[in-house]
């Protein structure tokens, strides 16, 4: 790799590091594009193009979610009940989706992303209603409570695990809309279970990805399983340095921004899917 081509990894790794700090999202928005086209500049067409790339999301995304959580704890906002409630749930899900269906030729990734597309558009409009109603019930003086039981934790941890698995984004893209719109649960509180969770739910996928035995991968490049170490230390760098960062900018930031934020986020994505198409 040129030394150029490191230099924008690396720039890429800190601007998912802190979207990731500062909203929750694992930063996969950021990272799947960029691998994606290192990839397919290397390899080419390979049948397990889809695996290699989430593969080295998830590695990112997981040192992320440790330092941002690590963070998350000394700053008081940990939630260890509902995170690892959900993140295990997601865990199963995650590897259940991956080794029967997106380690195989047979994953069609054009399918998932119209599905996809539709969804986050609707999250996308529910985000930007929020932050307005946020902004009117903080006017009034009103605040937002919610309940915390564990089998509200069931279906997130589910949905999370498959999407994360099928598209490489971590898994906060969902679990955020449905904390926050179903649950009625605090954006900054949001932000941090997630934070958590997809640290939780990223580990066993990313061992999983490590083990596989892959011959589609030029022995040129240094890699263990479908991990390409060439590609992931840069953006591992810039990443966790700029995780911490975007903690400190979500405590600071006022409820409305953070959704503000957010809608941003869920527009690029979408942006993004529909140009990969």
């Amino acid at each position: 790799m040129e030394l150029a081509d490191w230099i924008i990894v690396f720039l890429a790794g800190g601007l998912g590091g802190l979207m990731a700090g500062m909203l929750g999202v694992g930063g996969g928005v950021i990272f799947v594009p960029i691998i994606s086209h290192f990839v397919e500049k290397w390899i080419g067409d390979s049948p397990h193009f889809s695996a290699i790339v989430m593969a080295n999301s998830f590695l990112v995304i997981l040192f992320i979610g440790i330092v941002g959580t690590l963070k998350q704890r000394k700053l008081g906002v940990f939630y260890p009940k509902i995170g690892l409630t959900t993140g295990l749930v997601a865990v199963v899900f995650s590897l259940l989706t991956s080794s029967l269906f997106v380690a195989t030729p047979y994953y069609s990734k054009a399918l998932f992303t119209y599905f996809f597309i539709i969804m986050l558009s609707f999250v996308l409009l529910r985000f930007l209603f929020q932050a307005y109603e946020h902004k009117t019930k903080v006017n009034k003086g009103l605040t937002t409570s919610f309940t915390v039981l564990p089998k509200h934790y069931l279906l997130p941890g589910m949905f999370s695990g498959i999407i994360a698995a099928l598209s490489g984004l971590g898994g906060g893209i969902i679990l955020i809309p449905y904390f926050t719109q179903l649950l009625k649960m605090p954006i900054k509180t949001a932000t941090a279970v997630s934070l958590f969770v997809i640290t939780i739910s990223a580990f066993p996928l990313v061992i999983f990805y490590l083990l596989q035995d892959v011959s589609t991968i030029p022995n040129r490049y240094l890699h263990t399983g479908f991990v390409l170490w060439e590609l992931s230390i840069p953006l591992l760098l810039g990443a966790i340095l700029f995780v911490r960062i975007g903690v400190n900018l979500s405590k600071r930031l006022s409820p409305v921004y953070i959704f503000l934020f957010l809608s941003l986020f869920i527009l690029i994505t979408i942006i993004n899917m529909i140009a990969s198409l």
